[in-house]
Protein backbone atom coordinates (compact mmCIF):
# COMPACT_ATOMS: atom_id res chain seq x y z
CA UNK A 1 0.00 0.00 0.00
CA UNK A 2 2.91 2.29 0.78
CA UNK A 3 4.50 2.06 -2.50
CA UNK A 4 0.96 2.17 -4.24
CA UNK A 5 0.25 5.70 -2.26
CA UNK A 6 4.08 6.93 -3.45
CA UNK A 7 3.19 5.95 -6.75
CA UNK A 8 0.16 7.83 -6.68
CA UNK A 9 1.74 10.70 -5.43
CA UNK A 10 4.40 10.60 -7.84
CA UNK A 11 1.87 10.72 -10.57
CA UNK A 12 -0.37 13.58 -8.93
CA UNK A 13 2.66 15.96 -8.07
CA UNK A 14 3.34 16.21 -12.22
CA UNK A 15 -0.17 16.76 -13.28
CA UNK A 16 -0.99 19.50 -10.75
CA UNK A 17 1.91 21.02 -11.95
CA UNK A 18 1.18 21.04 -15.68
CA UNK A 19 -2.39 22.07 -14.99
CA UNK A 20 -1.04 24.91 -13.23
CA UNK A 21 1.35 25.36 -16.30
CA UNK A 22 -1.16 25.34 -18.75
CA UNK A 23 -3.60 27.36 -16.63
CA UNK A 24 -0.57 30.26 -16.17
CA UNK A 25 -0.02 29.84 -20.10
CA UNK A 26 -3.93 29.88 -21.10
CA UNK A 27 -3.84 33.51 -18.76
CA UNK A 28 -0.61 34.62 -20.64
CA UNK A 29 -2.20 33.61 -23.70
CA UNK A 30 -5.28 35.74 -22.83
CA UNK A 31 -3.27 39.11 -22.06
CA UNK A 32 -1.18 39.01 -25.35
CA UNK A 33 -4.61 38.82 -26.98
CA UNK A 34 -5.68 41.74 -25.29
CA UNK A 35 -3.01 43.55 -25.68
CA UNK A 36 -2.78 43.27 -28.93
CA UNK A 37 -6.62 43.83 -29.54
CA UNK A 38 -5.90 47.10 -27.42
CA UNK A 39 -2.60 48.38 -29.88
CA UNK A 40 -4.91 47.36 -32.96
CA UNK A 41 -7.90 49.65 -32.09
CA UNK A 42 -5.13 52.66 -30.42
CA UNK A 43 -3.47 52.03 -34.17
CA UNK A 44 -7.21 52.24 -35.70
CA UNK A 45 -8.51 55.09 -34.39
CA UNK A 46 -5.16 57.01 -34.71
CA UNK A 47 -5.30 55.92 -38.35
CA UNK A 48 -8.94 56.91 -38.50
CA UNK A 49 -8.25 60.53 -36.97
CA UNK A 50 -4.96 61.13 -39.56
CA UNK A 51 -7.37 60.18 -42.60
CA UNK A 52 -9.97 62.32 -41.43
CA UNK A 53 -7.48 65.02 -40.80
CA UNK A 54 -5.76 64.77 -44.27
CA UNK A 55 -8.40 65.42 -47.57
CA UNK A 56 -9.95 62.29 -48.81
CA UNK A 57 -8.87 61.97 -52.22
CA UNK A 58 -10.86 60.19 -55.03
CA UNK A 59 -10.01 57.23 -56.11
CA UNK A 60 -10.58 58.77 -59.59
CA UNK A 61 -7.48 61.10 -59.67
CA UNK A 62 -9.73 64.25 -58.57
CA UNK A 63 -7.65 66.82 -56.34
CA UNK A 64 -10.54 67.50 -54.07
CA UNK A 65 -12.38 65.46 -51.20
CA UNK A 66 -15.56 63.91 -51.63
CA UNK A 67 -16.93 66.26 -48.43
CA UNK A 68 -15.41 69.51 -50.05
CA UNK A 69 -17.22 68.31 -53.26
CA UNK A 70 -20.58 67.82 -51.43
CA UNK A 71 -19.69 71.48 -49.85
CA UNK A 72 -19.42 73.46 -53.15
CA UNK A 73 -23.54 72.51 -53.97
CA UNK A 74 -22.78 71.82 -57.63
CA UNK A 75 -26.54 72.47 -58.90
CA UNK A 76 -26.67 75.56 -57.20
CA UNK A 77 -23.12 76.35 -58.75
CA UNK A 78 -24.65 75.44 -62.24
CA UNK A 79 -27.72 77.16 -61.94
CA UNK A 80 -25.98 80.61 -61.02
CA UNK A 81 -23.44 80.44 -63.62
CA UNK A 82 -26.85 80.29 -66.48
CA UNK A 83 -27.41 83.58 -64.93
CA UNK A 84 -26.66 86.96 -67.02
CA UNK A 85 -23.23 88.13 -66.33
CA UNK A 86 -21.60 91.60 -66.46
CA UNK A 87 -18.39 92.84 -66.64
CA UNK A 88 -17.44 94.72 -64.19
CA UNK A 89 -14.64 97.27 -65.72
CA UNK A 90 -13.35 98.58 -62.26
CA UNK A 91 -12.65 95.37 -60.70
CA UNK A 92 -11.22 94.44 -63.90
CA UNK A 93 -8.58 97.31 -63.81
CA UNK A 94 -8.01 96.78 -59.90
CA UNK A 95 -7.68 93.05 -60.48
CA UNK A 96 -4.65 94.10 -63.23
CA UNK A 97 -2.89 96.80 -61.16
CA UNK A 98 -2.41 94.73 -58.14
CA UNK A 99 -0.65 92.14 -60.49
CA UNK A 100 1.40 94.62 -62.18
CA UNK A 101 2.72 95.29 -58.04
CA UNK A 102 4.08 92.06 -58.64
CA UNK A 103 5.65 92.11 -61.90
CA UNK A 104 5.30 93.66 -65.35
CA UNK A 105 3.81 91.72 -67.60
CA UNK A 106 6.90 92.27 -70.22
CA UNK A 107 8.54 89.21 -68.08
CA UNK A 108 5.88 86.85 -69.34
CA UNK A 109 8.17 85.34 -71.91
CA UNK A 110 12.04 84.95 -71.92
CA UNK A 111 13.16 87.24 -74.61
CA UNK A 112 16.47 88.30 -75.81
CA UNK A 113 15.61 91.62 -73.92
CA UNK A 114 15.04 90.09 -70.45
CA UNK A 115 17.57 87.18 -70.19
CA UNK A 116 21.03 86.87 -71.29
CA UNK A 117 23.78 84.63 -72.86
CA UNK A 118 25.86 82.90 -69.74
CA UNK A 119 23.01 84.00 -67.30
CA UNK A 120 22.45 82.02 -63.98
CA UNK A 121 18.69 80.30 -63.96
CA UNK A 122 17.15 78.52 -60.95
CA UNK A 123 14.82 75.96 -61.84
CA UNK A 124 11.99 77.18 -60.16
CA UNK A 125 9.91 73.70 -59.45
CA UNK A 126 12.97 71.84 -58.22
CA UNK A 127 13.01 71.07 -54.23
CA UNK A 128 16.89 71.70 -54.47
CA UNK A 129 19.17 74.46 -55.69
CA UNK A 130 19.28 73.73 -59.05
CA UNK A 131 20.73 75.89 -61.60
CA UNK A 132 21.00 76.26 -65.22
CA UNK A 133 23.65 78.40 -67.25
CA UNK A 134 21.43 80.08 -70.39
CA UNK A 135 23.75 78.75 -73.11
CA UNK A 136 23.90 80.35 -76.77
CA UNK A 137 21.26 77.29 -78.10
CA UNK A 138 18.66 78.13 -75.62
CA UNK A 139 18.97 82.01 -75.56
CA UNK A 140 19.02 81.72 -79.61
CA UNK A 141 15.10 80.63 -79.03
CA UNK A 142 14.06 83.81 -77.75
CA UNK A 143 11.94 85.93 -79.43
CA UNK A 144 14.00 89.04 -79.25
CA UNK A 145 10.72 91.03 -77.42
CA UNK A 146 7.29 89.54 -76.76
CA UNK A 147 5.09 90.87 -77.76
CA UNK A 148 6.73 90.85 -81.10
CA UNK A 149 5.50 94.19 -82.05
CA UNK A 150 6.13 96.06 -79.00
CA UNK A 151 2.73 97.04 -77.82
CA UNK A 152 0.99 95.42 -75.35
CA UNK A 153 -1.80 93.24 -76.56
CA UNK A 154 -5.27 94.00 -75.87
CA UNK A 155 -7.84 92.11 -76.68
CA UNK A 156 -11.24 92.73 -76.27
CA UNK A 157 -12.37 89.30 -75.65
CA UNK A 158 -10.61 86.34 -74.82
CA UNK A 159 -11.64 82.04 -74.49
CA UNK A 160 -9.61 80.59 -71.57
CA UNK A 161 -10.02 76.62 -72.64
CA UNK A 162 -9.36 74.01 -69.58
CA UNK A 163 -9.75 70.77 -70.63
CA UNK A 164 -12.28 69.28 -67.95
CA UNK A 165 -14.47 66.53 -68.74
CA UNK A 166 -17.20 68.74 -68.74
CA UNK A 167 -16.17 70.32 -72.37
CA UNK A 168 -17.74 66.84 -73.85
CA UNK A 169 -20.48 67.25 -75.57
CA UNK A 170 -21.26 70.69 -74.24
CA UNK A 171 -21.23 72.16 -78.09
CA UNK A 172 -19.44 75.49 -77.16
CA UNK A 173 -16.77 74.99 -80.03
CA UNK A 174 -17.88 77.81 -82.66
CA UNK A 175 -18.88 79.99 -78.84
CA UNK A 176 -14.96 79.56 -77.84
CA UNK A 177 -13.52 80.20 -81.48
CA UNK A 178 -15.83 83.47 -81.70
CA UNK A 179 -13.22 85.28 -79.24
CA UNK A 180 -10.66 87.70 -80.46
CA UNK A 181 -8.08 85.43 -78.73
CA UNK A 182 -7.80 81.54 -77.58
CA UNK A 183 -6.06 80.42 -74.83
CA UNK A 184 -5.63 76.59 -74.65
CA UNK A 185 -3.54 74.49 -71.87
CA UNK A 186 -1.71 71.64 -72.03
CA UNK A 187 -1.76 70.61 -75.84
CA UNK A 188 -5.28 69.35 -75.89
CA UNK A 189 -5.80 67.08 -78.89
CA UNK A 190 -8.60 69.74 -80.89
CA UNK A 191 -9.25 68.11 -84.29
CA UNK A 192 -11.80 65.68 -83.01
CA UNK A 193 -13.54 67.88 -81.16
CA UNK A 194 -14.42 71.14 -83.00
CA UNK A 195 -17.38 70.62 -82.39
CA UNK A 196 -17.04 70.82 -78.62
CA UNK A 197 -14.14 72.90 -77.94
CA UNK A 198 -13.40 74.46 -81.10
CA UNK A 199 -10.71 75.03 -82.97
CA UNK A 200 -8.68 78.49 -83.09
CA UNK A 201 -5.69 78.50 -81.25
CA UNK A 202 -3.77 81.48 -80.16
CA UNK A 203 -1.43 80.06 -77.29
CA UNK A 204 -1.51 76.76 -76.29
CA UNK A 205 0.64 76.09 -73.31
CA UNK A 206 2.65 72.40 -73.32
CA UNK A 207 4.14 70.92 -69.98
CA UNK A 208 7.24 69.44 -70.71
CA UNK A 209 5.98 65.84 -69.23
CA UNK A 210 3.72 65.79 -72.56
CA UNK A 211 6.91 65.06 -74.46
CA UNK A 212 7.32 62.32 -72.43
CA UNK A 213 4.42 60.94 -72.21
CA UNK A 214 3.35 61.25 -75.80
CA UNK A 215 6.28 61.18 -77.86
CA UNK A 216 8.71 58.74 -76.36
CA UNK A 217 11.46 62.41 -75.24
CA UNK A 218 11.48 62.99 -79.28
CA UNK A 219 14.00 59.90 -79.24
CA UNK A 220 13.60 58.73 -82.01
CA UNK A 221 12.55 60.03 -85.94
CA UNK A 222 8.98 59.06 -85.86
CA UNK A 223 8.78 60.15 -82.95
CA UNK A 224 10.08 63.71 -83.92
CA UNK A 225 7.41 63.25 -87.20
CA UNK A 226 4.74 62.85 -84.98
CA UNK A 227 5.48 65.66 -82.85
CA UNK A 228 5.30 68.48 -85.51
CA UNK A 229 2.36 66.79 -87.12
CA UNK A 230 0.35 66.93 -83.85
CA UNK A 231 1.58 70.68 -83.01
CA UNK A 232 -0.09 72.16 -86.55
CA UNK A 233 -3.23 71.21 -84.38
CA UNK A 234 -2.27 74.88 -82.89
CA UNK A 235 -1.39 78.49 -83.92
CA UNK A 236 1.29 80.98 -83.18
CA UNK A 237 2.59 80.57 -79.93
CA UNK A 238 3.06 77.17 -77.62
CA UNK A 239 4.06 78.42 -74.60
CA UNK A 240 5.97 75.86 -72.14
CA UNK A 241 7.54 76.29 -68.52
CA UNK A 242 10.83 74.82 -69.83
CA UNK A 243 12.55 76.24 -67.30
CA UNK A 244 10.97 74.98 -64.54
CA UNK A 245 12.82 71.79 -63.68
CA UNK A 246 15.82 70.38 -64.92
CA UNK A 247 14.25 67.26 -66.45
CA UNK A 248 11.62 69.39 -68.37
CA UNK A 249 14.14 71.67 -69.42
CA UNK A 250 15.92 68.94 -70.94
CA UNK A 251 12.65 67.96 -72.93
CA UNK A 252 12.36 71.53 -73.94
CA UNK A 253 15.74 71.23 -75.04
CA UNK A 254 14.89 68.73 -77.95
CA UNK A 255 11.78 70.38 -78.79
CA UNK A 256 13.90 73.49 -79.51
CA UNK A 257 15.64 70.59 -82.01
CA UNK A 258 12.80 69.67 -83.28
CA UNK A 259 11.40 72.93 -84.16
CA UNK A 260 14.54 73.41 -86.07
CA UNK A 261 14.18 70.65 -88.36
CA UNK A 262 11.06 72.40 -89.74
CA UNK A 263 11.90 76.19 -89.50
CA UNK A 264 8.20 77.17 -91.34
CA UNK A 265 6.00 75.68 -88.93
CA UNK A 266 3.32 77.58 -87.86
CA UNK A 267 4.14 77.18 -84.15
CA UNK A 268 6.48 79.38 -82.09
CA UNK A 269 7.96 78.11 -78.92
CA UNK A 270 8.24 80.51 -76.20
CA UNK A 271 9.23 79.85 -72.49
CA UNK A 272 7.70 81.39 -69.43
CA UNK A 273 10.13 83.57 -67.52
CA UNK A 274 10.88 82.49 -64.04
CA UNK A 275 10.56 86.13 -62.38
CA UNK A 276 6.75 86.16 -63.56
CA UNK A 277 5.46 82.62 -62.74
CA UNK A 278 7.20 82.82 -59.34
CA UNK A 279 5.45 86.57 -59.17
CA UNK A 280 1.80 85.51 -60.51
CA UNK A 281 2.52 82.42 -57.51
CA UNK A 282 3.09 84.84 -54.71
CA UNK A 283 0.48 87.20 -56.55
CA UNK A 284 -2.32 84.19 -55.82
CA UNK A 285 -1.49 82.78 -52.59
CA UNK A 286 -0.92 86.33 -51.15
CA UNK A 287 -3.93 87.74 -52.03
CA UNK A 288 -6.21 84.98 -52.15
CA UNK A 289 -4.55 82.62 -49.44
CA UNK A 290 -3.70 79.58 -51.84
CA UNK A 291 -1.77 77.28 -49.53
CA UNK A 292 -0.94 74.77 -52.04
CA UNK A 293 2.46 73.93 -53.11
CA UNK A 294 2.22 75.38 -56.44
CA UNK A 295 -1.06 77.23 -58.44
CA UNK A 296 -2.27 74.89 -60.96
CA UNK A 297 -1.44 76.22 -64.81
CA UNK A 298 -4.91 77.04 -64.97
CA UNK A 299 -5.20 79.59 -62.34
CA UNK A 300 -1.57 80.99 -63.30
CA UNK A 301 -3.19 81.33 -67.07
CA UNK A 302 -6.12 82.83 -65.37
CA UNK A 303 -3.32 85.88 -65.08
CA UNK A 304 -1.70 85.57 -68.34
CA UNK A 305 -5.44 86.30 -69.66
CA UNK A 306 -6.45 88.89 -67.48
CA UNK A 307 -3.13 90.79 -68.00
CA UNK A 308 -4.26 91.13 -72.11
CA UNK A 309 -7.72 90.55 -72.66
CA UNK A 310 -10.87 93.03 -71.68
CA UNK A 311 -13.32 90.20 -71.06
CA UNK A 312 -11.78 86.93 -70.28
CA UNK A 313 -14.51 83.94 -70.59
CA UNK A 314 -13.34 80.36 -69.19
CA UNK A 315 -14.25 77.00 -70.63
CA UNK A 316 -13.77 73.60 -69.54
CA UNK A 317 -13.02 75.25 -65.58
CA UNK A 318 -15.01 72.35 -63.55
CA UNK A 319 -13.31 70.76 -60.97
CA UNK A 320 -15.73 68.23 -60.02
CA UNK A 321 -16.07 64.32 -61.05
CA UNK A 322 -19.94 64.85 -62.07
CA UNK A 323 -21.55 67.49 -63.50
CA UNK A 324 -24.41 68.98 -62.18
CA UNK A 325 -27.21 66.06 -64.00
CA UNK A 326 -24.55 63.60 -61.88
CA UNK A 327 -22.91 62.39 -64.85
CA UNK A 328 -19.72 60.72 -64.87
CA UNK A 329 -17.11 63.34 -65.85
CA UNK A 330 -12.92 62.13 -67.24
CA UNK A 331 -10.84 64.56 -65.85
CA UNK A 332 -9.82 65.40 -69.13
CA UNK A 333 -12.84 65.83 -71.96
CA UNK A 334 -9.88 64.47 -74.70
CA UNK A 335 -9.43 60.98 -72.91
CA UNK A 336 -9.51 58.35 -70.34
CA UNK A 337 -6.13 58.65 -68.21
CA UNK A 338 -4.95 57.86 -64.50
CA UNK A 339 -2.57 60.57 -64.79
CA UNK A 340 -3.32 63.56 -63.26
CA UNK A 341 -1.53 66.11 -61.17
CA UNK A 342 -0.46 65.31 -57.37
CA UNK A 343 -2.68 65.61 -54.93
CA UNK A 344 0.04 67.81 -52.46
CA UNK A 345 0.45 69.84 -55.43
CA UNK A 346 -2.53 71.93 -56.34
CA UNK A 347 -5.39 73.37 -54.43
CA UNK A 348 -8.01 72.59 -56.96
CA UNK A 349 -11.25 73.57 -54.36
CA UNK A 350 -9.53 76.61 -53.12
CA UNK A 351 -8.69 77.68 -56.81
CA UNK A 352 -12.19 77.11 -57.93
CA UNK A 353 -13.65 79.45 -54.81
CA UNK A 354 -11.21 82.17 -56.60
CA UNK A 355 -13.05 81.72 -59.60
CA UNK A 356 -16.03 81.76 -58.49
CA UNK A 357 -15.54 84.82 -56.71
CA UNK A 358 -14.20 86.32 -59.85
CA UNK A 359 -17.09 85.54 -61.93
CA UNK A 360 -19.65 87.25 -59.18
CA UNK A 361 -17.38 90.33 -59.36
CA UNK A 362 -17.31 90.61 -62.93
CA UNK A 363 -13.62 90.22 -63.65
CA UNK A 364 -13.87 86.66 -65.78
CA UNK A 365 -16.77 84.49 -66.51
CA UNK A 366 -17.13 81.02 -65.71
CA UNK A 367 -19.08 79.61 -68.58
CA UNK A 368 -22.09 77.06 -67.51
CA UNK A 369 -21.71 73.47 -68.97
CA UNK A 370 -23.48 73.39 -72.48
CA UNK A 371 -23.39 76.29 -75.30
CA UNK A 372 -26.67 74.53 -77.09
Amino acid sequence: MKLIKYQHKLRLVPYAKMRRFRRTKCLSAIILVIFIVAIYKGNHRLIRRKRASKPEYSKRGFIMSRKEEKSFQIHNIAEYLLKPWQRNDTNIQEMRSNMNEYVDFSLAVATKENMEIGQRVKMYFESKDISIDIDEETYNTFPKQWPRDNNHPQYRTCSLVGSSGILLDSQCGKQIDSADYVIRMNTPPINNYTSDAGFKSNMTTMNPSVVGKRYNNLTLEADIVTFLRDMRQYNQDLLVPGLSMKAGYDLTMNVVRAFKREPNHPLHLLLVHPKHFLAMSHFWKDKFDIDAKRISSGLYMTSFALSICDEVTAYGFWPFHTDHRNRTLEYHYYEKSDSVPLPKVHHFAQEYRILLGLHETGVLRLHPNTCS
